[in-house]
């Protein structure tokens, strides 16, 4: 299926993006478009509370990763979080079924180069004795960014693979309101360095919150305002999110105003606190009331935004998992003997009663999308 709004121009121009490679997210983010297509959101996937990990090197995909693994979970039925490639799969004695259709993964490298600028190699300039150049000069270290890429199946889609841990894990959930609630509050008692958070009836509309970076306060109307009590946690959410991009925390606009709507990097900042609040409300067992209620209009709204600008969203991804491991207190994962277990404050929910993985069909009721077909993942296949 083509996706002729998708604006190839924002991935492969701009800067460094001959060398950087951004033309491999073309494939992954048309197939997320296609699952918008779908009814299915993203960022609003139960998928995404599973620990979604490499079988072999137990290390948790990330950022835009995290989402495109997720969706590719969800559509196709896939009960297992772990992934791999087709040499590892060998390496674990099995093999890729016939017909597999492969998930593209793309990730980033970081090079340095340094101390190899000699004065001989540089522009000549007249006046400038290159002579006299400071030695910090020639021994600076110049960092970029290549992206690669490679092709993962599903545990799923493989035969005869022992990957050491049980493929098929059970993941706690919340699975009352009242765990719900709890497990939100939790979460927000244990941001440190939180914003101020006020709750005033000055604020005429429900949805209106606001984050103020230079008094660093949230502001919303009183929780017994909201219809439900996931309308309430999904708007502070949202704005804790927004304070997490401040300059004291984990500076997102490098120095720049916070943007308003209309500005350049609105939208940017929009989707991240969208994927964000998202991520928090999975954590806690909640729905998001406002996709619920108005899921058509808007997957349709993103969606448009997204195709515009496919950058959008992988930076958005990006910034959001950023924002959320600070107020979880996370800190970046080290590869693991069992990522289920020993990643429970990652994605664990804390809850006496653990509950298996949802089904596909409880998953799209969970969704209150329109019904999800059974489609292509992506490209190639294997022997198919």
């Amino acid at each position: 299926m083509e996706t002729p709004d998708l604006n190839l121009a924002h991935l492969l121009t701009g800067p460094g993006a001959d060398r950087t490679g951004y033309r491999f997210y073309e494939e992954p983010i048309r197939n997320l478009l296609e699952a918008m297509d779908q009814g299915v959101c993203p960022w609003n996937n139960p998928c995404l509370t599973w620990p979604i990990a490499n079988a072999k090197t137990r290390l948790t995909y990330r950022g835009f990763n995290q989402f495109s693994l997720a969706t590719a979970t969800m559509i196709a039925g896939h009960r297992s979080p772990y992934w791999l490639t087709l040499i590892q799969a060998n390496e674990f004695g099995g093999s890729v079924r016939k017909g597999s259709r492969s998930t593209m993964i793309v990730f980033r490298k970081v090079f340095e180069t340094g101390g190899q600028e000699t004065n001989e190699g540089a522009k000549a300039q007249p006046g400038f004795d290159h002579s006299q150049r400071r030695d910090e000069d020639l021994a600076k270290v110049r960092k970029f960014t290549r992206l690669f890429y490679f092709r993962a199946f599903n545990f799923d889609q493989t035969e005869n693979v022992a990957i050491g841990v049980d493929p098929h894990p059970t993941v706690q959930r919340p699975n009352v309101q009242n765990d719900s609630e709890n497990a939100a509050q939790t979460i927000v008692a244990g941001f440190k360095d939180r914003p101020r958070i006020e709750h005033s009836q000055s604020i005429v509309d429900r949805a209106a919150g606001s984050y103020s970076e230079a008094q660093d306060v949230v502001s919303l109307r009183p929780p017994e305002d909201y219809v439900t009590a996931g309308e309430y946690w999904s708007a502070l959410f949202h704005e804790l999110i927004h304070s997490c991009g401040a300059a004291n925390r984990l500076d997102f606009r490098k120095g720049a105003p916070q943007a308003r709507f209309g500005d350049k990097d609105y939208a940017l900042e929009e989707l991240t606190c969208e994927i964000g609040a998202n991520l928090l409300l999975s954590r806690a067992g909640l729905e998001n009331e406002v996709l619920r209620a108005n899921s058509a209009a808007y997957l349709r709204s993103w969606r448009k935004k997204i195709g515009e600008n496919p950058r959008l969203l992988i930076g958005a991804a990006d910034r959001a998992v950023r924002a959320v491991n600070l107020v979880l207190g996370i800190a970046p994962m080290a590869a693991t003997a069992d990522p289920v277990k020993d990643s429970a404050s990652h994605f664990g929910m804390a809850s006496p009663n653990p509950m298996p993985l949802p089904s596909v069909e409880a998953m799209a009721r969970e969704l209150a999308a329109s019904p999800i077909a059974v489609r292509r993942s992506l490209e190639p296949s294997i022997g198919g």
